[in-house]
């Protein structure tokens, strides 16, 4: 589809993507993704931008939860008035990993300016790691 790369381009913006995504007149989700939307912002109230952080593995729902992520935190920022913050999110590298899900994962913090955490370990580990730190 031509369109889909100006589409990508416009949606780089995190507040963009929100106001896009806030628009959906798709009855079967915009519920969906508006009760998704505001439980990202109010865990970015309670806890702040720091204090959340999205697994991220390169999976198709690992992406769709990455951005619903990146859109709230965006809104969260412009309604408090704070400058715009990186999300955070952790990725468990396992030995068995393909290395195109490693090159996906690594092109999508790099285009959209995720603040990665990687853990060379089992999920519970790196949870666990990443908790303490």
């Amino acid at each position: 589809w031509a369109g889909a790369a100006d589409d990508a381009a416009l949606y780089m913006d995190g507040l963009s993507l929100y106001d896009h995504l806030m628009a959906c007149d798709d009855s079967t989700i915009a519920g969906a993704i508006s009760k998704s939307l505001e439980t990202y912002k109010q865990a970015f109230r309670l806890y702040g931008p720091r204090g959340v952080i999205v697994s991220f593995n390169g999976g198709k729902d690992a992406v769709v939860i990455m951005h619903l992520a990146r859109a709230a935190l965006a809104k969260y920022c412009h309604d408090n008035g704070i400058p715009q913050q990186r999300l955070r999110v952790i990725y468990f590298l396992s030995e068995h990993e393909f290395p195109e899900v490693k090159a996906f994962v690594e092109s999508q913090v790099s285009l959209y300016d995720l603040e990665l955490q990687t853990y060379e370990t089992d999920f519970v580990s790196g949870l666990t790691a990443s908790i303490a730190s």
